[in-house]
């Protein structure tokens, strides 16, 4: 992992040790993109993202994982996320 990863990693199991009710659900979105149009392929993000998603899902995490979205793609997964958090949810969001 990179340095960032690592820092990403502490913010996020930060964020699972806070409490919440009994009725909230634990939800993640976790998106690697290797590639894009006007850049060089990446070799890590995917890999990386999938890492992340598994510690999630370790952590009780119902994880929709998707990699290599186009914008369109992205867009429509982000929204689609973003309509099932509910009050007392702890949503977590990971790029890649």
């Amino acid at each position: 992992m990179t340095r960032l990863s690592v820092h990403m990693a502490g913010f996020i199991f930060a964020l699972l040790s806070l409490t919440s009710p009994a009725s909230a659900k634990k939800i993640a979105l976790v998106i690697g993109n290797d590639r894009y149009t006007n850049v060089q392929t990446l070799q890590k993000a995917v890999a990386d993202a999938s890492g992340y998603a598994q510690v999630l899902r370790d952590k009780g995490f119902g994880v929709t994982e998707r990699a290599n979205l186009g914008r369109a793609g992205l867009d429509e997964t982000i929204a689609s996320f973003v309509e099932h958090i509910e009050p007392d949810d702890t949503a977590v969001f990971v790029y890649a």
